[in-house]
Formats: C-alpha cells, sequence, structure tokens
C-alpha cells in the first residue's frame, strides 16, 4: 500500500464531498447534489402612505421615495383632504379592502385645528401607523433649508 493511501485512511478517508451512490456496480459511483437551494431574498414590503393635505406631503413624500430609490419597498401613496380622525378611518378601510395589497399603511397629517389625540388612538385601535407634523408640515420642510431657533 502506498504512503499517501496509508495516509489516507489513518486521517479518516472518506473526505469525498458528495454521497456514495449504491448503482450495483464494483467501482463506487459519486452523485453529487445540484438541486438548487431555495431562494433567500424577502418579498418585497408594501407601503400604502395616505396623506391629509392636497399637495404638499405627497409632494415631499414622493420626492423622498424617488431620492432613497429602494427595490425592496414598493410605496404608493394617496391624499385624502379631511380630518385626521376621518383620514385614519379611511385608512383602515382601505386596509380591510386591500389587506393582500399592503403590508403597512401610514397616515400622515398636521396638527392644525383638529383633535389629533382621538386620531392617534383610533389608529392604534384599527392598526394604522401615523406620522404627525407639528406644528404643520410646511414648517418641518422650512427647517431642512434655514437654520432656526424658534417659530
Amino acid at each position: 500500500m502506498s504512503v499517501l493511501k496509508r495516509r489516507w485512511r489513518r486521517e479518516g478517508g472518506h473526505r469525498v464531498t458528495r454521497a456514495q451512490k449504491n448503482s450495483g456496480r464494483r467501482r463506487p459511483v459519486f452523485e453529487s447534489d445540484l438541486s438548487r437551494s431555495p431562494g433567500s431574498r424577502r418579498d418585497r414590503d408594501r407601503i400604502l402612505v395616505l396623506c391629509g393635505a392636497k399637495v404638499t406631503e405627497r409632494d415631499y413624500l414622493q420626492g423622498l421615495v424617488n431620492h432613497l430609490s429602494n427595490p425592496a419597498v414598493t410605496v404608493r401613496i394617496k391624499t385624502k383632504v379631511c380630518s385626521p380622525s376621518q383620514l385614519v378611518g379611511y385608512a383602515a378601510g382601505e386596509r380591510t379592502r386591500s389587506r393582500h395589497d399592503f403590508d403597512e399603511v401610514w397616515c400622515v397629517f398636521d396638527v392644525d385645528e383638529f383633535d389629533v389625540a382621538h386620531a392617534i388612538g383610533e389608529a392604534q385601535r384599527l392598526g394604522v401607523e401615523v406620522a404627525v407634523s407639528n406644528p404643520c408640515f410646511e414648517l418641518w420642510l422650512i427647517l431642512h433649508f434655514r437654520r432656526h431657533t424658534a417659530y
């Protein structure tokens, strides 16, 4: 027996990564596992964002989505000019109507003159996420571009 063969047996022998296939032949035939592994990529996150104002929030959020351009996330932005409580109710209705279309439903609204506490409580009860700009969305945008110490 050769030196290499003895060393091979002493170190454990069968170091072949393929499984031995019993074919009835004299020489063992090895088969390899060529099957594909299951995909590991997650499905896209689908988010519906409902804005309480007609232009400002929608334009800002659409610009943000375009700027980030994340292919793993699909964001659909809708506007409905109404009070925050009505917007939360509308969002809950959208969630039930299209429960398989969106993973998350968000409401974006200003504080303005509305009762926001009631809307936030309703949103928690109905499973709708909320983003509130306080005191108003336009001020929040201005603070991105100019230095202010008070408003």
